[in-house]
């Protein structure tokens, strides 16, 4: 199940759903806008900016238990640049309610990260 801007900002209010900075304006009905943050490790979404040929994953899920800031890889298609600004929209996170509490929730080499974080895929233990 999808959660509604109604769900979303009681969490808010509750503080079981903590996201900061915030504003009223980026929630949206079934979402919440992120914003693009002012930390970079290399310049090279909203269906918006994917229109200008600007395409923008974050690798899967942000999983329960995941404290810390999202990392966006972005990749340009366009042969024109795309100014990108810190603190404009940039995607949105969908919020799906489970349905019960996670037996292990995300405790991996990301927890706690913050500003653009390089792969730390050297820390993974498959042979």
């Amino acid at each position: 199940m999808i959660l509604s801007d109604q769900t979303i900002r009681q969490m808010l209010s509750e503080h079981s759903l903590v996201i900061s900075p915030l504003t009223p304006e980026q929630i949206q009905p079934a979402s919440v806008d992120v914003r693009l943050g002012n930390t970079f490790s290399v310049v090279e979404g909203r269906s918006s900016l994917g229109r200008l040929g600007l395409f923008i994953q974050n690798a899967g899920w942000v999983d329960p238990g995941f404290h810390g800031e999202i990392t966006l890889e972005l990749f340009n298609a366009n042969r024109c640049a795309i100014k990108l600004q810190a603190g404009r929209r940039i995607g949105q996170l969908v919020f799906a309610r489970m349905d019960r509490a996670a037996q292990s929730p995300y405790r991996g080499k990301y927890q706690g990260q913050r500003g653009a974080t390089g792969s730390r895929v050297f820390l993974d233990e498959e042979l």
